[in-house]
């Protein structure tokens, strides 16, 4: 008996430390959904680190520049985008954040894997229009393959063409892309937005080769970084290295990152709107905030605070006079949602209250 007590006891220390130390795992639980949307934050830098690789990591990026170009990721269903004709199995479907490039990525997910088929990027200039299209139908590029887990790895080849339509010009590109997607490490992530645990951090290795007329034209050597929790359906941090080495000439590297910056919301009703001219002071705050819209008309509306896990905070039912008062008072400190729902749409924005 005493023996078999101890094997127990072995037995729930074994369990209790291996719940301890679990490592999250990316599964397609996670794949988003067309209809879902999520508000980011978008910056270029100068240079970024990215932290280290390994177990129990503790990655903290709350200091990194907050205010970059303000965009959504949106899923949306291919059909209804202008090139699903030329990406005929693509399932989703992502709008590019340029402003002034009409753009689409097109993906397609079958359960297990999500790869990228092209992208179309549109330049309208002048009453004309300049094009250039990705095309990877035949062989498409890897972005994510579940479940992974810490150290797991893949690689993968695509290849495809780039044909680029300017001033009633065509040249065609030849593109192939080695990639490497290695889980590189675990541990709890800050960002501006807000601290998450159990997060899994993937390490894309990529390099392109451009060829016309079987010549090597262009290398890139990018190295992109990705944070994930098992209970996300968005990343919550991307991290872009991109290296242009051009065979001749000196070459050129930028620094992109992109951060969530609010909930994910499901639904086209639920969609961020950026119509209705939010704006909300002062920011932080304490006794209490202003806030100012840009309505056609005076109309009723809803005001919600909520915290960063969606929890309701304050609900509030106003007409829009201009500018409308909250008292915040109250509100234990922190960092928090502001959303305000009117007629013409939705709107979104992180608030700090001290």
């Amino acid at each position: 008996m005493k023996n078999q007590n101890t094997f127990f006891i072995c037995m729930n220390l074994l369990l209790f430390s291996t719940g301890l130390f679990a490592q999250p795992t990316i599964t397609n639980q996670n794949m988003v959904e067309v209809g879902s949307s999520a508000p980011v934050q978008y910056f270029e830098q100068a240079v970024f680190s990215p932290g280290p690789a390994g177990p129990n990591q503790n990655w903290d990026f709350s200091q990194v520049m907050t205010k970059g170009t303000s965009f959504e990721w949106k899923a949306l269903s291919p059909v209804a985008t202008p090139w699903a004709a030329d990406y005929p199995t693509a399932t989703h479907a992502f709008p590019f954040l340029e402003d002034s490039i009409e753009g689409m990525h097109y993906y397609r997910y079958d359960g297990s894997r999500v790869e990228l088929l092209g992208t179309v990027n549109a330049l309208h200039n002048n009453g004309s229009t300049d094009t250039l299209l990705y095309d990877f139908n035949a062989n498409p590029q890897l972005e994510m393959a579940y479940p992974l887990s810490y150290q797991g790895e893949v690689k993968d080849t695509a290849s495809g063409t780039a044909t680029i339509s300017f001033a009633g010009n065509t040249v065609t590109v030849n593109r192939t892309i080695y990639r490497t997607l290695r889980a590189d490490g675990h541990g709890d992530l800050t960002t501006p937005f807000g601290s998450f645990s159990n997060v899994l951090r993937v390490i894309i290795e990529e390099d392109i080769e451009d060829r016309t007329f079987g010549q090597i034209v262009t290398r890139q050597a990018n190295r992109r970084y990705y944070w994930y929790a098992p209970n996300e359906k968005y990343l919550l941090l991307q991290m872009d290295s991109l290296a242009v080495l051009p065979l001749a000439g000196p070459s050129s590297v930028s620094f992109n990152m992109f951060y969530r910056s609010g909930e994910v919301m499901t639904g086209i009703d639920k969609n961020i709107a950026t119509d209705i001219g939010l704006t909300v002071f002062p920011n932080p705050a304490h006794e209490q905030i202003h806030i100012r819209l840009q309505l056609a008309r005076p109309e009723q509306i809803q005001l919600e605070i909520r915290d960063l896990q969606g929890r309701l905070i304050r609900q509030l039912d106003a007409f829009s006079t201009d500018p409308i008062s909250l008292l915040t008072m109250d509100i234990t400190p922190g960092i928090f949602l502001l959303i305000v729902k009117t007629q013409e749409g939705k709107a979104t924005q992180l608030i700090t209250l001290k």
